[in-house]
């Protein structure tokens, strides 16, 4: 299992331009919140959690699409991978 250090962040650009809507208020309208709301995702980025959520209910699609390897930049292995256990 892995987790993600808790202040990494992902821009919200590259979900906009995937979708196809390059300006605040067309995307605030595409994904029913307010254009406040999308100039706060702007300025702080999305956590690994609301990059994973967004892509899948505006982009349909995996977030790795969007963001490619820079979606899995940050996390690190809960336990060594010495402690894992092979399914059976």
């Amino acid at each position: 299992m892995f987790t993600a250090h808790p202040d990494y962040r992902l821009p919200l650009e590259p979900l906009m331009a995937e979708v196809r809507c390059p300006g605040v208020t067309e995307f605030a309208d595409f994904i029913g919140v307010s254009r406040w709301t999308v100039y706060r995702m702007m300025r702080r980025g999305l956590t690994i959690l609301e990059a994973d959520r967004l892509a899948i209910k505006v982009a349909g699609c995996h977030p790795i699409s969007i963001w490619g390897r820079a979606f899995y930049g940050d996390l690190v292995p809960l336990a060594p991978a010495s402690d894992w256990k092979e399914a059976a």
